[in-house]
């Protein structure tokens, strides 16, 4: 039998640390941390880097010669008090327009006894 995930209730959005809405929660995934993030990887995602004077600087630059920054760091959004426990994103048109996926790993387990992650993303419009 299939698990049927997290049963209580969650916010259907993130939140800035502002408090203002966030990315629509729109996944949930039973697994460990390595799984979780192997599955996106797979499917072509790839990791965030963090925010730091190095990835501020290839930031900056982008505005100068436009291309494309893989692993662009991502602003924190929060879920249960919380940042997001890793960030992914898939480059669209560089590092200005991406789609962004970020997950939390929730304080219950499926009944195989793995982690559920929360997982939330910003979709691009169609077309993009």
């Amino acid at each position: 039998m299939a698990d049927a995930g997290p049963a209580w209730p969650l916010p259907a959005f993130t939140r800035t640390r502002a408090g203002r809405r966030g990315d629509l929660v729109n996944l949930f995934v039973a697994g460990t941390e390595r799984e979780v993030q192997r599955l996106f990887v797979d499917a072509g995602w790839a990791h965030a880097d963090p925010i730091n004077a190095r990835s501020v600087l290839l930031l900056a630059g982008l505005f100068f010669e436009p291309e494309s920054y893989a692993t662009a760091p991502m602003s924190p959004l929060y879920m249960l008090g919380r940042p997001q426990d890793f960030a992914f994103q898939k480059n669209v048109v560089g590092a200005r327009v991406r789609d962004h996926l970020r997950a939390w790993q929730l304080p219950v387990a499926a009944t195989d006894g793995r982690p559920w992650w929360e997982d939330a993303d910003e979709p691009m419009p169609a077309g993009t």
